[in-house]
């Protein structure tokens, strides 16, 4: 990763081997200066060149950067790099206002890496403040969702919907908010009027 926008919040680095390298370090951080509450520090085994970090926080940039170490020495620290995470999860369906709805559907979100799940509100309101208000959790860590499915929604409803994504530190900002609204009548098909 370098001058990257909108990466997950778990993310593999590489870089190019150094010959004679024991192993290597790894540094990232919101800080340029690599000394904020938010540095994260790795080493890795043997001669790997690439390692994972995962709980990066949504929406900050990152810096990052690698040395080599070898049984005499350690080199300099690689040039920075420098990437941001993703800030919030993008919708797909049902579709910015949508018409005619089942009252059982799925919402559907594009997901992430490196997520505990995600968070979703759907609502009659778009300040998700009714007594209708349904919400929860979607996915676990075990279990990436992109979509929950809903049940025993109203008739001719106007719904509006939104979804979070979480990692153990850390939660997205809540989407674009998304309506669509329920069928209100059944379609006649046979016989024939």
């Amino acid at each position: 990763a370098g001058n990257l926008v909108n990466q997950d919040p778990q993310i593999l680095f590489d870089w190019n081997a150094i010959g004679g390298s024991n192993f290597y370090l790894l540094e990232v951080d919101t800080s340029l200066s690599f000394n904020s509450i938010n540095k994260r520090n790795a080493v890795t085994s043997s001669t790997t060149t690439a390692i994972s970090i995962s709980n990066l926080k949504f929406g900050r940039t990152y810096y990052w950067r690698v040395a080599a170490v070898n049984s005499s020495d350690t080199s300099d620290w690689s040039i920075n790099r420098t990437f941001s995470t993703i800030d919030q999860i993008t919708l797909a369906s049902p579709s910015f206002g949508a018409q005619n709805e089942d009252i059982r559907l799925f919402l559907r979100w594009i997901s992430i890496n490196g997520t505990n799940g995600y968070l979703y509100e759907l609502d009659t309101t778009n300040s998700f403040n009714s007594n209708l208000l349904e919400s929860g959790l979607a996915g676990s860590s075990t279990v990436n969702a992109s979509g929950i499915q809903v049940f025993n929604l109203r008739f001719g409803t106007k719904y509006y919907w939104r979804i979070a994504a979480t990692t153990s530190l850390d939660t997205s900002n809540w989407s674009t908010v998304f309506n669509f609204t329920t069928l209100d009548q059944i379609s006649l098909v046979s016989p024939a009027d």
